[in-house]
């Protein structure tokens, strides 16, 4: 596999990562706020299908 892509890959997932872990700590404290936690769960969904896409574009990267 291309080492450019690779890396460019591998930042792309980190960025997920780290901002699902980021949004799930918000929502966890906006309980009392109904609506900002449904703002929050919704972009939490959002990373979790670029994530799940990610993983199909690594899968046919790497053959």
């Amino acid at each position: 596999m291309d080492e450019k892509i690779y890396k460019a890959y591998h930042d792309v997932d980190n960025a997920l990562d780290i901002s699902y872990a980021t949004i799930s700590t918000l929502s966890i404290e906006q309980e009392e706020d109904q609506r900002v936690a449904f703002v929050l769960l919704g972009v939490m969904e959002q990373i979790e299908k670029a994530q799940s896409n990610m993983g199909k574009i690594f899968d046919y990267i790497k053959g």
